[in-house]
């Protein structure tokens, strides 16, 4: 049976996240998933498990800073200082002008921990410390594919003018992602198949964003062809996967004759 395309990347070039940065932050952290969010706890994807440790950061962050909010005195949280050395090596990305650093809660709750923390110290707030479990968000319902373009994961977003979706670039698993604006998964794409000699190509991300272009067109062909001439696949990969591409045309064809 033919394969769509995007199938036939997956399924001839798979990538494995085995001894990864990810696959050990995960296997870490993973304790730290409780029931409200346990949607995310699915490792068993590239784009799953690059998921699951943005909601699990995001729970480390919270950790981190509850901590010390519960051990520093209200006055040592009025300090700026004090303040700033808490949040200095902390993750973050910014939603409408204001930082996120725990994208688990919503962007008023993260208002207060980063400007004025001290609140958690009484009612209502910290009942936020009490239980771990309550005024949860779903970061990617409540911020979109932010996360995903932060240091709360390692994809470099690329610059591809008038997507529709979000295409994003991870080194360790030379993968492309394309991510629309909910933080869904539109479409991944292994490249580096094993038949090339040689990684990366010059201008690597000139290239991504070219062959993205292509793809935003839905021109299969020369997303392919472009793909081999950047040196992204293999000139065996490319043969493979035209064939593909004309063996669902020819079954295509044939249900429209009957």
């Amino acid at each position: 049976m033919a394969k769509s395309l995007f199938e036939f990347f997956q399924w001839s070039n798979p990538k494995s996240s085995a001894l990864s940065e990810e696959q050990t932050f995960f296997d870490e952290n993973a304790s730290l998933f409780n029931e409200p969010l346990s949607r995310y706890n699915d490792p068993t994807s590239l784009f799953g498990l690059i998921r699951a440790n943005i909601v699990l950061l995001s729970l480390k962050n919270r950790e981190y800073l509850f901590h010390f909010i519960d051990r520093l005195s209200e006055e040592n949280l009025h300090e700026e200082k004090t303040r700033d050395a808490i949040f200095e090596r902390l993750p973050y990305f910014l939603f409408k002008g204001k930082r996120i650093y725990v994208p688990t809660f919503s962007p008023q709750v993260n208002e207060k921990l980063y400007e004025t923390p001290w609140v958690f110290k009484a009612f209502p707030y910290n009942a936020l410390m009490k239980d771990r479990n309550s005024c949860l968000h779903y970061p990617f319902d409540t911020y979109g594919n932010l996360p995903f373009s932060s240091l709360f994961s390692r994809l470099v977003r690329l610059d591809v003018q008038k997507a529709p979706s979000s295409v994003f670039y991870h080194m360790g698993f030379t993968t492309l992602f394309v991510i629309d604006d909910q933080g869904n998964l539109e479409q991944e794409i292994p490249l580096k198949d094993e038949g090339l000699k040689s990684w990366p190509p010059e201008d690597l991300f000139g290239k991504l964003v070219l062959v993205m272009e292509d793809y935003f067109r839905m021109d299969k062909i020369a997303f392919l062809d472009h793909l081999e001439e950047y040196q992204l696949i293999s000139p065996t990969f490319h043969d493979d996967a035209m064939s593909e591409i004309l063996a669902r045309q020819k079954k295509q064809e044939k249900r429209l004759l009957k």
